[in-house]
């Protein structure tokens, strides 16, 4: 992505410069000066979070799967906890997201280093550890209507949910939405790190809401008769 944003930077200028709706799009999106390839790379790493939920919403699915084919009666048939083997699947699904997140930042710093396009170290480390809590929140919302929902179905409302948030941050802007309607979505609360930092706040905002998700889910799966 860095390569991509040094490799188009004299190219785009152009066309960017002709194209007033483009141009006001990328400057919302990365949320400053189009002049500066930090703006642009900004503008690229909303995708980054959008990939991320992605995949969280296939490890929900997953899980989602497991309890409904009841394949985790087997599990279950061994002298743990339920509680233990939830928090154990979602123990894994948080230490690969967090594995991506330093991956990707260590990825993006080698890129930019060797292309020479300077980034703040500590809002390139927030734009890439930030998107974390976005993807805990969406799986810890599929793993709370699994206990409900067929797994096709949970899938389902995870991805549209998704579509929707991303909808609400990215369009909703050009269509002058209100900030209280813009604030619906999980993007959000994510912001525009590279440039800005993270929003802490709005990021401790975020894992609250995926514990108490994952609270319930917990309390749902410890009660419920698997495999019905």
């Amino acid at each position: 992505m860095v390569v991509v944003v040094k490799q188009i930077e004299t190219k785009m200028a152009p066309i960017f410069a002709s194209s007033p709706i483009l141009k006001d799009l990328i400057t919302k999106v990365g949320g400053g000066d189009l002049t500066t390839n930090a703006t642009i790379l900004s503008a690229f790493f909303v995708l980054l979070p959008l990939l991320l939920m992605a995949f969280a919403v296939t490890q929900a699915n997953r899980w989602s799967a497991d309890e409904e084919d009841g394949r985790l009666e087997l599990v279950l048939s061994t002298p743990q906890p339920r509680l233990r083997v939830l928090l154990g699947r979602f123990a894994a699904l948080t230490t690969a997201t967090v594995i991506i997140g330093v991956l990707t930042l260590a990825v993006t710093a080698l890129a930019s280093a060797a292309t020479g396009l300077k980034l703040d170290g500590g809002n390139l480390a927030a734009a890439t550890l930030g998107m974390i809590p976005l993807g805990l929140l969406l799986a810890a919302i599929g793993y709370l209507l699994s206990g409900w929902l067929r797994t096709a179905v949970d899938t389902g409302l995870l991805s549209f949910l998704l579509v929707i948030w991303f909808f609400i941050s990215f369009i909703g802007p050009e269509l002058n939405w209100s900030d209280a309607a813009l604030r619906l979505s999980a993007f959000y609360y994510y912001g525009t790190p590279l440039l800005h930092g993270l929003p802490l706040l709005d990021m401790l905002g975020v894992l609250a809401v995926s514990i108490v998700a994952l609270v319930l889910a917990s309390v749902r799966f410890v009660r419920k008769d698997i495999g019905r």
